[in-house]
């Protein structure tokens, strides 16, 4: 529970992530924390704790019931059936994620999407990656929600660290529904991105929407820092200022893996939020979901990029090219995504004077200057949210129960075979205090070996 502790309550360092030196995080550094908040007063107490209940019930009930229903389809990966899998769990995503936007008219009414750009260009058909800046923690609830504004939120798969599977039922739902959990190791990390994408490319006529934070980890004060030292040991000079540098590893493998015809360039900016503030401080969890601290309008822009057309991507259909030939392709795609960042810093810069993604962004920008299709989208869930939502919980009330009347009998079985087994060996020795002896220096024997074979 410490890792929900610390998501949920703002503490900078998730129990379990691992400091990578390469990109300039250092061994050991004292963790910052958000400035102290004013305290409560006893009626914004009780109203605070109603909410935390409340979404506590949610949080759980939801996830349970997706891991109920959703865990039978995994005999389907037993016989090697991973397509009529995806199917049925895609079911079970659009049922889930229909709490998303639950979520968002229960603890942050009146709120909206502002949402500018190619959104237009996200198909509900297509398998696609998208990459996103990453300021706080409920970024990834709001680009869910654009998700489900584009009907896709059953086909919603982000790529986050391995620790977060550790959080109960929500780990297990993560699984189920193929999240790409990382180590933070990059030789273990890339077979992983490797075998889950090449195994959506292979599922034939499903869609896939690939959330990827290419920063690695939340712009914090801490990984500013961290940022800046790095870009100042490579010799990077104009490091962003409302980001931090992009790692574009496991972007362009994801690419390679996928090849999906468009890569969408998501830039998320939050009212309420001062150019000479972190949004990290400001939107902690708690305060967004329980202390009515959550943004009135989250502006989204959305850039599209045709993958043929990225530099390091222009042979995407060309044979396997040797290993030379794809670190230079690295290297230029490396250097393209930091560009479209610096872009990405220039048009977050302009949002905090105007208030508006789509005002003056520089003239030599590769992303959209077009119209800006502005489409304000409410955070209202549909009548089918509702309806898919209380079918996964129906089905949940029903099979929870039937699980743990079949884990009762399992038990009981295993105790039953026990008792058998031990029956019939002290009925064959005979019950004495030697055959008790022999048994009891067996067990130590066993154990020491044991023991002895993992010290080796």
């Amino acid at each position: 529970m410490e890792v929900v502790r610390s998501i949920f309550f703002g503490s900078e360092r998730i129990p379990g992530r691992v400091n990578d030196p390469a990109a300039g995080d250092p061994v050991s550094e004292p963790e910052e924390t958000a400035p102290p908040s004013p305290p409560l007063t006893l009626s914004q107490k009780g109203v605070y704790r109603v909410k935390l209940v409340l979404f506590a019930v949610l949080w759980l009930v939801g996830p349970v019931c997706a891991v109920a229903l959703g865990a039978p389809a995994t005999i389907l990966l037993a016989v090697k059936q991973h397509t009529w899998f995806r199917m049925c769990m895609r079911a079970v995503e659009r049922a889930f994620a229909s709490l998303v936007p639950i979520t968002a008219t229960l603890f942050m009414p009146n709120s909206y999407l502002v949402i500018t750009g190619d959104w237009m260009q996200m198909s509900s058909s297509d398998k696609t990656i998208v990459m996103s800046n990453h300021q706080i923690y409920p970024d990834w609830v709001y680009l869910w929600l654009l998700a489900w504004f584009r009907n896709c939120h059953a086909d919603f798969r982000v790529m986050m660290i391995k620790v977060l599977a550790l959080i109960p039922f929500m780990g297990q739902g993560m699984q189920l529904f193929e999240f790409i959990l990382l180590n933070q190791k990059a030789d273990k990390d890339l077979k992983i991105i490797a075998d889950n994408l090449s195994t959506a490319r292979n599922d034939v006529g499903l869609p896939l929407w690939m959330l990827i934070f290419p920063e690695g980890t939340l712009n914090t004060p801490g990984n500013i820092v961290r940022s800046k030292k790095y870009a100042e040991k490579m010799g990077i000079s104009n490091h962003p200022n409302h980001c931090i540098l992009p790692k574009s590893l496991g972007l362009f493998h994801s690419i390679e893996n996928l090849r999906p015809k468009d890569l969408f360039d998501v830039t998320v900016g939050y009212s309420g939020v001062r150019m000479d503030q972190v949004p990290y401080n400001v939107l902690l969890p708690d305060k967004v979901f329980l202390e009515d601290g959550y943004p009135r309008q989250v502006h989204i822009h959305v850039a599209r990029h045709r993958v043929p057309e990225i530099p390091g991507f222009l042979a995407l259909e060309t044979s396997a090219a040797s290993s030379s030939t794809q670190d230079a392709r690295k290297t230029i795609f490396d250097a393209w995504l930091k560009q479209v960042w610096k872009e990405k810093d220039d048009r977050l810069h302009e949002f905090y004077l105007n208030g508006d993604m789509c005002s003056n962004v520089s003239a030599g920008s590769q992303q959209n200057n077009g119209s800006d299709h502005r489409r304000i989208v409410p955070l209202v869930p549909r009548g089918e949210d509702y309806m898919y939502f209380s079918l996964l919980v129906l089905a949940g009330y029903l099979l929870v129960p039937l699980y743990l009347k079949a884990g009762y009998w399992t038990v009981l079985f295993a105790l039953r075979l026990v008792y058998v087994a031990g029956w019939f060996v002290l009925s064959l020795f005979g019950f004495s205090r030697l055959t008790l002896w022999v048994a009891v220096f067996a067990l130590l024997g066993w154990n020491v070996g044991g023991l002895e074979d993992m010290s080796t």
